[in-house]
């Protein structure tokens, strides 16, 4: 399990760039980890005085577990298989 800082203005999420903000989907949003969070605590008073509304600062937890496409696929958490791989072992 890994937890990162993400930060919010309503319902979109704050891609930062540059020195510049943007609202975004979760896919471009700008994720922090946690040692950061004063670096993340500029960003969020940064985003205040530039007039962001709604501002939030969020933990994205993110886990991760052995994933297949094909249910007949079975790929031990060990193994990292392409589908062609599989297909030649079938």
């Amino acid at each position: 399990m890994i937890e990162l800082l993400i930060i919010k203005s309503g319902e979109k999420y704050i891609r930062c760039r540059e020195g510049a903000y943007f609202p975004s989907s979760l896919e471009k949003a700008s994720v922090f980890p946690m040692e950061k969070l004063e670096h993340v605590r500029d960003i969020l008073s940064d985003l205040q005085s530039r007039g962001f509304a709604d501002i939030s600062l969020c933990k994205l937890i993110v886990t991760e577990e052995p994933f297949t496409d094909d249910p007949e696929l079975t790929v031990s958490s060990n193994t990292n298989l392409s589908r062609r791989d599989a297909e030649k072992n079938r």
